[in-house]
């Protein structure tokens, strides 16, 4: 049923291949019409067809990797190549399945250790069976580095190259590395209970112990043999039967080794490889019984089934040699030895050919690698260069920009530096003019206080002494009351000259008492807040502030129709401010131009002579104006 169920597929493949290639040769066929998915389920299932049909399979590989590589699908290139050298390798085409192999490893980019580990294994696998085994080993550290390095990642598995790495290392006597690795495939498999790795395992470690304990080496062989049997581990189980039969010629046990090679025999697939070398060791076994006939019979099937495997010829010839010296046929025995030398010759030839092209290759590899190595470094110092000078331009346009920036800073400094001179300039100009504009009011009011107002008052004092006639007693009183008005009139203008509550109190006392003044008037309400250290204030800002809260009031009492007002002052460390609002029209800022009193632009020249601000805004009435002063201290 299975073989039927293989015919099946292998038909139906084969006809799609047909119509696909009646299509190539119309030039009407197009390679977008096959998806990758597709060509992934072809892959696979002519790897079903490989077991019974390895001609048929290895056409439709081919085919496949053509598509796959008009598609630019890389997975499938690679996968085609593979089971391409695969297929080549059991047909002993070892040449042609390197080529496959290598043309494989461009397509795998990037770290895709996977196929990467997978085809350096092959490759060396190959260098194997051409005998090149120091050149098998360093491609298997290939692989294993790849196997390592992305393990994680479903890298190819290491075990694997481990144990191939120990057989290179047998054959080439180098025991101690080849025990190395089965010590950690031992480790290995005990870890993960995997009973096939250890079951080759322990051949590879008989393979080994073969020519140094052959009692070891026949114990090891029973334990592998004993495993597979368990756990029916077929293949294992073939090579450590064939193995176990060698060992058995070389110490002489005929019958057991003939037991061990016809058990091989009869589980071997159809690998010519295995096949020829179980049928040269029958031959060898009969010849040592001695039974020529079966002997010869046995050299007859292995040299139908070496096919094109030179290395397998050669024994062959080897053994014949051997088979007709026992026999005592020399004539014959001279003629297979002959061939023997001259096919060994012929692989010794193509041996040291293939080892030049190799050194060859690997010197032109060399020197490319050294010319692209001398044309990086020359691209490199040019970079470099290119950099240096990038660099150097960028530093000199930052440089200049800072130089630039450096010199607007200094233009501005000198120029803000100016302008502040300047200021401080007028400002020390108005503060000697208020200070002389004070000091002149302190002296007028002093003069009228003490002066004209103590002479009025001392000509009111004897004109009330003097007695008037009948006739001017009218005019006398109303003479004596203008001079009472006079004298009131001036001693107020002498107060405001020089306000005397200042002299006796701070400034938010006195403001206070402005305030609770003009409230006596009945005429506006006036809330009055204060906050800070107010005492730190000297006396000419005192009387500045004084005078421009008085003029404000007033003006709100005369021209904003105001029913409320608010007064705040503070002052924290060296800043004093004024809020002074109303609920009036807000008609105050309206008249900046307005002459009665001090005026708007005499109180803005004052807090300008003291260094300080005004700003007016929306009264927190709801309506009116806002005044809100600022003044250094």
């Amino acid at each position: 049923m299975i073989r039927i169920l293989f015919c099946s597929i292998y038909i139906l493949t084969c006809s799609r291949l047909f119509s696909h290639a009646q299509l190539l040769e119309k030039n009407t066929y197009s390679f977008s019409n096959i998806d990758t998915a597709a060509l992934m389920q072809r892959i696979d299932a002519t790897q079903e067809i490989a077991r019974l049909y390895p001609d048929s399979a290895l056409s439709i590989y081919l085919e496949t990797r053509m598509l796959a590589k008009a598609q630019k699908f890389d997975k499938g290139v690679i996968l085609s190549n593979v089971r391409i050298g695969n297929i080549l390798v059991e047909k002993g085409s070892y040449f042609k399945s390197l080529q496959y192999y290598k043309d494989g490893l461009p397509y795998c980019y990037g770290n895709n250790a996977f196929f990467k580990a997978l085809i350096y294994n092959n490759i060396a696998n190959v260098y194997i069976y051409l005998t090149r085994y120091e050149t098998a080993v360093q491609t298997y550290l290939k692989a294993a580095k790849y196997a390592n390095q992305y393990r994680r990642n479903g890298a190819f598995p290491v075990e694997r190259i481990y144990g191939n790495l120990s057989e290179a290392f047998t054959k080439l006597r180098q025991n101690n590395k080849a025990l190395y690795y089965l010590d950690t495939l031992k480790k290995i498999s005990i870890n993960t209970d995997d009973h096939e790795l250890l079951a080759n395992t322990l051949v590879r470690e008989a393979n080994i112990y073969k020519w140094l304990d052959a009692s070891r080496s026949g114990q090891l062989y029973d334990s592998a043999i004993a495993l597979a049997r368990t756990h029916n581990l077929q293949e294992v189980l073939f090579d450590a039967l064939a193995n176990s039969g060698n060992l058995y010629i070389e110490t002489g046990k005929l019958n057991k080794a003939f037991e061990c090679l016809f058990e091989a025999y009869s589980i071997v697939n159809n690998s010519k490889y295995k096949k020829t070398g179980v049928s040269l060791l029958l031959g060898k076994a009969y010849t040592l019984k001695p039974n020529y006939d079966s002997a010869g019979y046995w050299l007859s099937m292995a040299g139908k089934q070496s096919g094109n495997l030179p290395y397998k010829q050669a024994e062959v010839f080897k053994y014949y040699a051997e088979l007709y010296e026992t026999k005592g046929d020399n004539a014959k025995a001279i003629r297979y030895f002959k061939s023997f030398m001259r096919l060994k010759d012929s692989i010794d030839n193509n041996e040291r050919a293939s080892r030049i092209v190799d050194i060859e290759t690997q010197y032109r590899t060399a020197e490319k690698d050294k010319e692209i190595a001398e044309q990086q470094l020359k691209i490199t110092r040019q970079q470099a260069s290119l950099k240096q000078s990038r660099l150097f331009t960028i530093a000199g346009i930052i440089i200049s920009t800072l130089l630039i920036i450096l010199l607007l800073i200094t233009r501005r400094s000198i120029k803000h530096r100016q302008k502040r001179m300047e200021q401080e300039a007028e400002t020390k100009i108005l503060k000697t003019a208020l200070d002389s504009e004070q000091k002149e009011r302190n002296r007028i009011a002093m003069e009228l206080h003490d002066g004209i107002v103590s002479d009025l008052t001392a000509i009111k004092l004897n004109l009330e002494i003097t007695q008037p006639t009948p006739d001017q007693k009218d005019s006398y009183h109303t003479s004596v009351k203008q001079l009472g008005v006079a004298i009131h009139d001036i001693r107020n203008t002498a107060h405001n000259l020089m306000p005397e509550i200042l002299l006796r109190h701070h400034i938010e006392d006195a403001i206070r008492m402005l305030c609770t003044t003009i409230e006596r008037t009945g005429r506006l309400k006036i809330r009055f807040l204060s906050f800070g250290d107010l005492t730190q204030i000297k006396m000419e800002i005192r009387q500045s502030v004084y005078r421009i809260v008085q003029e404000l009031l007033l003006n709100i009492i005369k021209h904003a129709g105001a029913r409320e007002a608010l007064v705040q002052i503070s002052c924290y460390e060296t800043l004093f401010t004024a809020t002074i609002e109303d609920n009036g029209t807000g008609m105050v800022h309206k008249n900046k131009n307005q002459k009665e009193g001090i005026g708007i632009k005499n109180i803005e020249e004052r807090i300008l002579k003291l260094n300080g601000r005004i700003a007016y805004g929306a009264s927190s009435f709801g309506k009116g104006l806002s005044v809100y002063i600022e003044i250094d201290i």
